[in-house]
């Protein structure tokens, strides 16, 4: 696998998260379960229409020193949109 890292300045992410470990790779198993129903569900409609279709993130934030963390799929949008209603 080929990556890169590229800083960007701050930005706003908007959309549903899923709590997981590293703990019997646990991530391994949930997060692209996650991205299957994402798309299944059609949850990139229930995105603010400010997010730009089809450009989504997938977010690790929130982690712990017992490898807990929150993983998120979001659609950018301005710092200034309202946040949906889960």
């Amino acid at each position: 696998m080929r990556y890169r890292f590229v800083f960007l300045p701050e930005f706003t992410v908007v959309g549903p998260a899923l709590q997981t470990s590293v703990k019997e790779g646990r991530n391994v198993r949930e997060i692209p379960e996650f991205w299957r129903e994402f798309h299944h569900n059609g949850c990139e409609k229930l995105l603010p229409p400010q997010t730009e279709p089809g450009k989504l993130y997938g977010l690790c934030i929130d982690a712990d020193e017992h490898g807990n963390f929150t993983y998120m799929i979001g659609g950018e949008v301005p710092a200034d949109c309202p946040v949906p209603e889960a």
